[in-house]
């Protein structure tokens, strides 16, 4: 019988495809974990931010937003903690980074019309919430907010509402109080 040999090359292309399996293993397991610890902090710092600690809350995001320079919802989530604690020029400039990252962020665009909103100027405000597409944003809760209903006789308004299916006599109203 003669002997069999294997061939240099084919065990060589045998251990680069293992290799390369592993490889992508260990990153695709290191990416998991890197986005379960962004997770965690942001998690984390909006608990703290929920507790009051908005400084701290803001530090947290923060560094996370530093480690990870292309993350959206680090952007996103510290933008929320700036905005809470009304540094809202730094909000929306967070908010602009986060839209760079992700445009169809519909959430980061309402949160730049809200600010708008904050700072008194409605036609911005009803701009920035016009780019929204129907049924995004949740634009029907937001426009539950003191600062929306406030405009609910302005005729500006109108559009957006129709844009997005929301009736003025039905959503621009304080919420209903829970029965008994």
């Amino acid at each position: 019988m003669a002997e069999e040999h294997e061939h240099p090359i084919a065990g060589i292309a045998f251990l680069l495809v293992v290799a390369t399996g592993i490889f992508f293993l260990a990153k695709s397991g290191i990416e998991s974990s890197r986005e379960e610890h962004k997770r965690e902090t942001i998690r984390t710092a909006m608990h703290i931010a929920e507790a009051g600690d908005l400084p701290r809350a803001s530090e947290m995001l923060q560094a996370l937003a530093k480690q990870n320079p292309g993350s959206a919802s680090a952007l996103f989530f510290w933008a929320s903690v700036e905005a809470e604690a009304e540094h809202y020029d730094l909000a929306d400039q967070l908010y602009v980074r986060t839209l760079e990252i992700e445009p169809d962020d519909w959430e980061a665009m309402a949160e730049r019309g809200w600010i708008a909103l904050k700072r008194g100027d409605v036609d911005a405000a009803l701009e920035m919430m016009m780019k929204i597409p129907g049924g995004k944003g949740h634009l029907e809760e937001r426009m539950q907010d003191a600062e929306w209903m406030a405009l609910r006789s302005d005729s500006r308004l109108q559009p957006l509402l129709d844009k997005h299916h929301i009736s003025n006599d039905s959503t621009l109203r304080p919420p209903k109080e829970p029965n008994p």
